[in-house]
């Protein structure tokens, strides 16, 4: 630690020091003379023989004055004897100053190139790699931006500030193109294919399709996500060949075209590309069991496949799923993908991602630590700060204004582990860094603009022991696949046996195995389950789902008559004072007016309190009481105090949500009927062609990620992701039974329901001071 702050110490006084040295930075030489040429945007080199990157093109857009990402490209064994290059084909904002605006460009750790910004054209960027760089497997590609704006020196300013790189135009280049993919072994390198960063799977069925055989295509395409690792799959049903990295099937051995055997699996059959059509996977088996057997094989292989390539490809894989955390684990920022760099500028913003436990139990009874390192330059105005926030909600703000330049080191900031959640989770750093010169906005030292923060990736996030339980409704533990590496029977409902609700579906779940890295035995219906023991999962327009699975989620159809429906906000609000908060709403821009109508449901409320007392016999007595007990006496004892009325009433409550007219998408859940580890999940949209469109947006995007609480939706134009949390929830057993853990648990449980906690606490004193009345007076009545 002491080596790390001398460190510290001695980069921020360098930093400082270069900062104020005089000359231009546009003057400088590059930084790397490693082959750098622009070439002229008419003759760019066709998408065809580009290795695309796997990003999208929101991924590949920096805005403000700094941003950093980077990806994981594959790159077959035959490319890397070749001479490479890599194309980046860019835009920047008219208002983007090129004398002080830089991208930098590196390959598996190594300086690959450097270029200016903000020429107010396309350009083409085209950097040579140097012969051996690239590895065959996983390759590192980190592209680093720093731009400034030319006349705005406010903070306004820097959201003018943007530059794109098309994902169309931008990729790796061989002389002779791309490899074919030619065995299984390369299924990775067809996220390659088209830019964009989604690969696109194309399943065929025969006439007739039952559901067995959607059961099977959608066990298949989980598979072939899973062994190829493919970040944002989209699985098309008998659709067009345009776009289809690889075509799917199922069948006999004749269905593979004489080519069964030439893979490690002597029932999997694969077909490199050809003029006639994409790639072509088929699995095969001479019996209905059979071919089931085969597809279980097949899946256990694709689960057990380990990424290849150079350290630093590997390390950006796993930093893109998110580095996992769990009890009593330590990280510093550089470990989930931070790099220290200095800025120049007004506004800073970076982020890190981490993946919690799916059991991961989240309520405020006990906090996750950050031991911050960082530095700030001298002269900043009184509304510098630094701002730290857990998913969206902030949890710590630092002043950084001072007439001396200042050094925080190890300086712990807690985060309440009510802020983070099951699944991914995103800690995020906002700098405001204004000073009095900004005002003057002097083009001279804008040229050569001083250092103003430097937030260090020796910064270590640490954390306390979780408690650990299941609980249900929760959208993010679903997501995150109820943990690694297990398999989950999962029951789909469609309305009907179509290509295009098969489609929508088979997205949906694809991105569900590849984010969790989990596979999901499906077991298609088209009408309600007698089974209701078992996860479901159902998809379709409000009209074809069936009121039963509805009332279960709590879903209103749009448009039904539900009376005098309250305004949404109000649900929120009470979550939020009962400490359940949905976190993503902040970070996605929610406004409570905008939300949808809520409605009391029909029928009782699914057991809260009881499930967890099935599952932690030592506590059950205890929270099955307080439970009953709290749902009795808490309006009247509120009533009491003054503090009664509607809104008391309504946490605990059972609600329903109403889609608003904005909404295009809704992921909707709620506790299955009978097992107390079940949950019932609806992704619904006014018809098809909007959930399929909603699907494919959600899948794609780093809103996926975001998902959470007992309802999730897309809203408006823009998209945006909402979030409410669940007023009530199911707990249940996921780990041994261990004293330890349920003090956590019941701690935690009644920190999320605080009305509960203040009638256990009354029940408490009532007792503790009617006992010591009785044994006083029994006392005072020996002693006469």
């Amino acid at each position: 630690m002491i080596r790390s702050t001398m460190l510290l110490r001695a980069g921020i006084a360098g930093l400082c020091v270069l900062a104020f040295a005089p000359g231009s930075r546009a003057d400088a030489p590059a930084a790397f003379g490693i082959g750098a040429t622009r070439a002229n945007p008419a003759a760019t080199t066709s998408p065809a023989s580009l290795a695309a990157l796997p990003a999208t093109a929101e991924q590949l857009t920096f805005t403000g004055e700094s941003g950093s990402r980077q990806f994981a490209v594959t790159v077959l064994a035959d490319e890397t004897a070749q001479p490479a290059k890599l194309v980046l084909a860019l835009e920047s904002a008219v208002s983007v100053m090129p004398e002080t605006s830089l991208l930098r460009v590196f390959v598996n750790d190594q300086p690959a190139g450097e270029t200016h910004l903000g020429t107010g054209e396309t350009d083409l960027l085209s950097l040579d790699l140097a012969p051996g760089l690239l590895v065959p497997g996983l390759n590192q590609i980190r592209i680093v931006l720093d731009q400034h704006h030319r006349v705005d020196c406010s903070i306004a300013g820097t959201y003018e500030l943007w530059t794109a790189i098309d994902p169309e135009k931008s990729g790796l280049s061989f002389p002779n193109g791309p490899s074919k993919v030619a065995t299984l072994d390369d299924l990775p390198a067809l996220s390659r294919l088209f830019g964009g960063g989604v690969t696109t799977i194309r399943g065929t069925l025969p006439k007739g399709t039952t559901a067995k055989d959607t059961e099977r295509m959608l066990g298949l395409v989980q598979s072939v996500v899973l062994k190829g690792g493919f970040p944002s799959p989209k699985l098309s049903v008998d659709g067009p060949a345009t776009g289809v990295a690889l075509d799917i099937a199922l069948g006999s051995p004749a269905a593979s075209g004489g080519s069964t055997g030439n893979t490690s699996l002597p029932f999997v059959a694969f077909e490199p590309s050809s003029p006639a059509g994409p790639a072509r996977l088929v699995v095969t088996g001479a019996t209905g069991a059979e071919l089931d057997r085969n597809l279980a094989d097949f899946a256990m292989q694709a689960r057990q496949t380990a990424m290849t390539g150079s350290e630093a490809g590997q390390r950006a894989s796993r930093q893109a799923r998110g580095i996992d955390l769990t009890s009593g684990s330590s990280a510093t920022l550089g470990d989930l993908g931070m790099e220290s760099r200095p800025f120049a500028g007004r506004f800073f913003r970076d982020s890190v991602a981490f993946r919690l436990p799916s059991d991961f139990y989240p309520a405020d009874y006990a906090d996750a630590s950050l031991s911050l390192n960082a530095g700030y330059a001298a002269g900043l105005s009184s509304g510098a700060q630094l701002i730290v926030r857990a998913n969206g909600l902030v949890v710590a703000t630092i002043p950084l204004s001072s007439s001396k330049r200042g050094l925080i080191e190890n300086q712990r900031l807690r985060l309440p582990l009510g802020t983070l959640r099951p699944g991914t989770n995103v800690l995020s750093f906002e700098a405001n860094l204004p000073n009095a010169s900004d005002a003057a906005c002097d083009p001279a030292e804008q040229a050569s603009p001083a250092t103003r923060f430097l937030l260090s990736d020796t910064s270590v996030l640490t954390l306390p022991d979780l408690a650990r339980v299941g609980h249900v409704p929760d959208l993010s533990t679903t997501i995150s696949g109820g943990g690694k590496g297990r398999d989950h029977d999962l029951t789909v409902y469609l309305p009907k046996l179509d290509p295009a609700r098969l489609a929508t579906a088979g997205t949906f779940i694809a991105k569900l195995a590849a984010s969790a890295d989990t596979y999901f035995r499906p077991d298609v219906v088209t009408t309600m389950p007698f089974d209701e023991t078992r996860h479901l999962i159902g998809f379709g327009s409000y009209s074809e789902l069936p009121p039963e699975l509805l009332s279960a989620v709590r879903l209103a159809v749009p448009g039904q008559n539900l009376g005098d429906a309250e305004a949404p906000s109000l649900l929120v609000g009470q979550a939020k004072a009962a400490g359940i908060v949905a976190p993503w709403q902040t970070v996605f821009g929610a406004k409570e007016e905008d939300a949808a109508g809520l409605e009391p449901a029909a029928g009782a409320a699914p057991e809260a309190a009881g499930g967890f007392a099935a599952a932690l016999p030592t506590a059950g007595a205890l929270m099955e009481g307080v439970g009953d007990l709290g749902s009795r006496l808490t309006d009247g004892l509120l009533a009491l105090t003054g503090f009664g009325g509607e809104a008391s009433k309504d946490l605990t409550s059972t609600r329903l949500f109403q889609p608003g007219k904005d909404t295009r998408l809704v992921i909707a859940q709620g506790a299955a009927p009978i097992a107390k580890s079940g949950a019932w999940t609806v992704v619904a949209a006014a018809d098809a062609a909007t959930l399929d469109a909603g699907v494919d947006l959600l899948t794609r995007s780093d809103r996926w990620a975001a998902i959470g609480g007992a309802v999730s939706t897309l809203e408006g134009s823009d998209a945006a992701l909402r979030s409410i949390a669940a007023g009530e929830e199911r707990l249940y057993e996921t780990q041994p039974f261990s004293l330890f853990n349920t003090r956590l648990v019941v701690a935690g449980w009644f920190s999320r329901h605080f009305e509960s906690y203040a009638v256990a606490l009354l029940v408490a004193c009532l007792f503790l001071g009617v006992s010591t009345f009785l044994l006083l007076r029994n006392i005072g009545e020996g002693r006469r």
